[in-house]
């Protein structure tokens, strides 16, 4: 089996697809938990940017490669926001749209402007970055020791 791009773009979609089945059947059968809904918001989106990137060799949907990547971060915000309604926590929503224009001006600059894939690469790695910074930091600072044990045995 050839292990290129497509291949890892694929193994990722098929991923996040059955993440997504799984995420839709919990939100239907159980809507007690809050943050469920944007759970699976943000796993779809994930899933449509992995299945974007590789149309980058057809030029008819070009376009739809161009927004994968925004797709796939926009999704990471997805996922934020429902971890922090899962802990009946607050989150200023301002904050995260301006953070997310902020990383689509920049990301569309070395796209258009100065066309520069490293440019591109560490917008995008910095954004996952700072969100799941974000997400670690509400795992860590919630009160509920539970939710602190479990992300411990996470890290380790």
């Amino acid at each position: 089996m050839k292990l290129d791009f497509q291949t890892l773009a694929f193994i990722l979609c098929l991923t996040f697809m059955t993440q997504v089945i799984a995420l839709s059947v919990q939100y239907k059968v159980n809507r007690v938990y809050r943050g469920i809904g944007w759970w699976l918001l943000g796993s779809s989106f994930m899933a449509l940017g992995f299945i974007f990137m590789p149309l980058l060799t057809i030029r008819s949907l070009e376009i739809l490669a161009r927004i994968a990547n925004p797709l796939v971060v926009l999704g990471h915000i997805f996922l934020y926001i429902g971890i922090i309604q899962f802990l009946y926590m607050k989150e200023n929503g301002w904050r995260l749209i301006s953070f997310f224009a902020l990383t689509i001006l920049c990301y569309y600059y070395y796209m258009y402007g100065n066309n520069d894939i490293s440019g591109r690469t560490v917008v995008i790695s910095a954004a996952v970055a700072v969100i799941s910074l974000m997400t670690a930091y509400k795992l860590f600072v919630k009160k509920v020791e539970s939710v602190k044990i479990k992300a411990l045995l996470i890290l380790r």
